[in-house]
């Protein structure tokens, strides 16, 4: 018999809570001794919880919510420590002297030109545990920005990087405990299925209201997995406590991965009782309405062929949400198994500012006979922001959904395999445990067929909608990523949105492309080509489903495939098979944005200085005039503010000399004179040009920069200009003092104009244009509009203004005989002068920029046209 933890004795602050919990001290002493603790023989087990039905099942070792002996790995190691400290001292980066490189060992390497040898990780963990345990905390590292978030991370490090030290520096797994006796290997002796390993009935579904209320009370998860609801993988105790095995219809595919959901809900005291919370069905919404501090736990299992041949799934990690309304306050993080799969401990692998929790990326063996291993990567958390924000609830919440939940039989609703009992009942079983409320007869619950405002065209469109549903909702609805003004893609493929697909629809991101084409044509189908093609192929766009690495899925292709190349006939899809790898190529590149004040900035052209490989003294002469910096500091009109309804423009008038072409229509304004838009120079080159790739904060984290790094293999990082180059409110611009001038500013003229070493391949110029990198040469064809005979700039334009006040500075005029063009050939007639007047132009333009960004590195802000509320907020009613 278990020992019963009284509810009474719960430590709350709301008194009547624990009058309350005094008062039913009987009522749920007697509860739960009675009907949550049954006696354990196996016959009433049995009666109690059968055994799952399942469609496949698998071996797994047994779990009794241990918390192991603290064991990790130098991989796991060597990521915390990088985070931490590469910023600053990972070669050629050598603040303080310190410097290393990301290796187990040091070696000799050529680094920002210098030929040596760079100690690894082995060399320099005396140093690192001197200086993240240092006494004082003005000399402890990391430094104070990057600590401050997470100190007791940091000081973790140092504990971790010791361990590794006393172990004797291993390449390999070792314990934080150094008495600690190695882990003894277990083999698989628990039949796990997706749904658990028994089905639990309605009366033996229990609560845990100490821990609800650990819960409720909780800033940050517990370090181990068996301090949450999970103290066990036994569906039968499990119940007990209120938490429940569930499988959707329309799962994730990650990498072939196979997963295990679990859901607890809270209890709550209500006057004198103490009630469960429940998931409220929202009617004619396909979410629950879930309550604070709801559980859902989702495991992730790799197929393991151990070394008898047999086949067995390995943990690998588990997924946590604890929900928090808004769903930007939900907990969320990630639980890793450790080799002996006996505990599980949270994810704090620290992005490079210090907050929780990166990329992290491991190998895991998964053929025993063979000495196979395959890559396993566990996302960051801003990669499940991502995913989880377009959440159909608005609750942080993927997957528990009426459509999900609704399980149903072969043939149903493009299901193509079998499902068993206690998968078509798992509604029904729902309602009878009082986890959902509101909820109508299972017969009325959603399914795929009537989702969308048409009906599906055939069987194909059907599957491949219940793919995109579990796959590619998440994103593609109106609060998800891909409809965020950064990312600009409005295609809906939530349940039933391509029944009746119009396939004259094309793609925003290769506007050459119909998203479908009409006669079921896969290559010209860009729908396809996202799912299908490779990265290099690709560019900077992300293969889908994005976040999963192992692509391209091969269901995906199959029942995609299909569906597209239904539109020529019936015939045409059932006769198209693809040609899948059975096990695709792993794909994952880190991506970590955060940046911190204290790191070291290095150019990115470190040699920028140098006479003979550095940058042209025609870069380093250019001179910064008085009248160059007035016109800079200048406002100028150069359209109209975004409208919005928080937004209140003034009534006002302009004088006529105020007064452009473009803002007329005859003697009449096209649109209020309260309404037109102004700020500097720089600013407009800035929004126009730079920020697609550099961000609208220009630190480097775009959508068009994340697709740069994922292209480039990890090798091609925008530059984070604001805490880089423009770092430490603006002292970093001091490295390019020389000679006893600053050349700052020529410097990033020189490198927007020629002196970037980054080179992209010709299909990418629809997302860079013609230019590539070089992105000061955009601006220089404006500056030559100003001049030239051919597509000539006019006042009816409304960005002549800005460019004609700036180009001109310092500069021939536009009458100079020097800057005539043939009007017939628009070539002109001293290109040497042309040259050298957009030479100058363009260095103009780049002094413009410059001094936007030293401004956004001081604090100030020159609003965009879309963010009208920081000047003009809308004054509510007295």
């Amino acid at each position: 018999m278990k020992k019963l933890v009284s509810p009474c004795f719960i430590k709350t602050s709301n008194r009547l809570a624990e009058y309350a919990g005094l008062c039913l001290f009987a009522l749920l002493l007697s509860s739960c001794g009675g009907k949550y603790s049954p006696s354990e023989d196996s016959a009433l087990r049995a009666m109690q919880c059968p055994s799952s039905e399942k469609t496949y099942s698998y071996d797994e070792i047994e779990y009794n919510g241990g918390k192991g002996d603290g064991r990790i790995s130098f991989s796991d190691m060597k990521d915390s420590l990088n985070s931490a400290c590469m910023g600053c001292h990972q070669a050629p980066a050598n603040s303080g002297g310190f410097t290393y490189i990301d290796s187990y060992q040091g070696e000799i390497r050529t680094i920002g030109g210098k030929n040596q040898f760079y100690p690894g990780l082995f060399e320099i963990a005396d140093k690192v545990v001197e200086y993240t345990h240092h006494s004082d905390p003005k000399k402890r590292m990391p430094p104070e920005d990057r600590r401050a978030k997470r100190p007791e991370t940091f000081w973790a490090l140092g504990d971790q990087v010791q361990a590794w030290i006393n172990a004797g520096k291993p390449n390999g797994s070792f314990s934080l405990d150094p008495n600690a006796p190695a882990p003894t290997p277990k083999k698989p002796s628990f039949r796990g299925s997706e749904n658990g390993n028994c089905t639990p009935n309605a009366d033996i579904i229990g609560f845990d209201y100490l821990k609800d209320r650990e819960f409720a009370n909780m800033e940050k998860l517990p370090q181990s997995l068996a301090d949450t609801d999970l103290f066990s993988l036994d569906a039968y105790e499990l119940a007990k406590k209120g938490t429940v095995a569930y499988s959707v219809e329309y799962p994730l595919w990650a990498d072939n991965n196979s997963k295990g959901r679990w859901i607890h809900f809270p209890m709550k005291i209500d006057g004198l009782k103490l009630v469960r919370q429940t998931a409220k069905y929202a009617e004619g919404k396909n979410f629950f309405e879930m309550p604070e501090n709801t559980r859902l736990y989702k495991f992730f299992y790799k197929k393991v062929k151990m070394a008898n041949g047999r086949l067995r799934y390995r943990r690998v990690e588990t997924r946590i949400i604890v929900v928090r309304k808004p769903w930007n306050q939900s907990l969320f993080g990630t639980y890793k198994w450790d080799e002996s799969e006996q505990s599980a401990t949270l994810v704090e692998t620290p992005y490079r500012d210090g907050t929780p929790f990166k990329d992290t990326v491991f190998k895991l063996t998964v053929d025993e006979v063979e000495k196979k291993t395959r890559d396993y990567a566990i996302p960051g958390s801003q990669r499940c922001i991502d995913c989880h924000m377009g959440s159909e609830g608005q609750n942080f919440v993927l997957g528990f959904s009426p459509l999900q939940l609704h399980r149903r039989g072969f043939g149903e609703g493009g299901r193509e395999t079998p499902t068993v009992m206690n998968e078509i009942n798992q509604v029904e079983r729902f309602q009878k445990y009082g986890l959902i409320e509101n909820s109508p007869a299972e017969k009325d619950w959603p399914v795929l067929e009537s989702m969308g405002t048409s009906r599906a065209r055939n069987e194909h469109e059907l599957r491949a909608s219940g793919y995109m549903a579990g796959n590619c909702a998440h994103c593609h609805n109106p609060n998800g990523l891909a409809f965020t003004k950064e990312n600009g893609v409005t295609l809906n493929l939530t349940a039933g949105s391509i029944f009746g697909f119009n396939t004259k629809v094309r793609s925003t991101q290769i506007p050459t492309r119909l998203l479908v084409h009409q006669n079921g044509t896969l290559d010209e189908s860009h729908i396809w080509r996202k799912i299908s093609d490779s990265s290099q192929q690709l560019g900077l766009t992300s293969q889908m489903p994005m976040n999963t690495p192992g692509g391209p899925d091969c269901r995906a292709l199959r029942l995609v495939g299909k569906w597209i190349r239904s539109f020529e006939s019936d015939q045409a899809a059932l006769d198209y098979e693809p040609n899948c790898k059975k096990e695709p190529e792993f794909k994952w590149i880190d991506q970590d944005f955060t940046t911190v004040t204290s790191d070291a900035y290095v150019p990115r052209r470190p040699d920028w200085n140098d006479p003979a490989a550095g940058m042209p003294s025609t870069f380093k002469n250019l001179e910064l005039t008085p009248e160059l910096q007035k016109a800079i500091n200048e406002e100028v009109a150069v359209g109209y503010w975004n409208k919005k309804d928080i937004c209140e423009f003034p009534n006002k008038d302009l004088a006529a000399d105020g007064r452009r072409p473009w803002m007329m229509k005859g003697d009449q304004p096209k649109r209020p004179y309260g309404e037109v838009y102004y700020t500097t120079p720089g600013s407009w080159y800035f929004r126009t040009s730079c920020m697609k790739c550099h961000g609208a904060n220009a630190d480097g984290n775009s959508s068009l920069a994340r697709g740069i790094l994922q292209w480039s293999g990890g090798k091609v990082r925008v530059a984070d200009l604001l805490h880089g180059m423009f770092g430490n409110k603006g002292e970093n611009l001091k490295t390019f003092d020389a000679d006893g001038k600053n050349y700052a500013p020529q410097y990033l003229f020189w490198m927007a104009m020629e002196g970037t070493r980054v080179q992209f391949p010709p299909e990418l110029s629809s997302f860079l244009g013609k230019h590539g990198a070089q992105m000061l040469n955009q601006m220089r064809d404006k500056c030559l509009n100003q001049i030239s005979t051919n597509k000539t700039s006019s006042p009816i334009f409304m960005d002549h203004e800005v460019f004609s006040k700036i180009c001109f500075v310092n500069n021939l005029q536009k009458d100079d005989p020097g800057l005539a063009f043939d009007p017939n050939t628009n070539k002109a007639l001293h290109p040497e002068k042309v040259e050298e007047w957009l030479d100058r132009a363009s260095f103009n333009v780049g002094s413009a920029i410059f001094y936007y960004l030293k401004d956004m590195s001081m604090g100030v802000n020159h609003p965009g046209n879309d963010q009208c509320e920081v000047l003009y907020p809308k004054k509510e009613n007295p």
